[in-house]
């Protein structure tokens, strides 16, 4: 059986998702899994590791006014939304 895991984190220093795979491999299984950020190079024996990262916008930040650091608290729920959208449609076109 094929199993694809999806974890939105590094995969090779995540010691939980490197356990699981291990296991699903030793069991039989031929694992994929796909994360968002590639860790130390550590392979995990019998698993295949995949990185679907999408683009990154990132721009100088240097919120010390307090006005200007609740804006940008208030708006991290958009932020984490467009974030995840981005990676589902990331993992999409690696896995496909």
């Amino acid at each position: 059986m094929n199993v694809v895991m999806v974890v939105k984190s590094g995969v090779t220093d995540d010691a939980r998702v490197r356990r699981v795979a291990t296991a699903v491999a030793e069991a039989g299984h031929r694992v994929t899994v796909v994360g968002d950020r590639p860790g130390p190079d550590r392979p995990i024996p019998g698993v295949e590791v995949l990185y679907a990262r999408p683009p990154r916008r990132r721009s100088p930040v240097a919120f010390r006014d307090p006005l200007r650091r609740l804006l940008r608290w208030a708006a991290l729920p958009n932020h984490r939304r467009r974030d995840d959208r981005a990676f589902e449609r990331a993992v999409d076109s690696v896995v496909g």
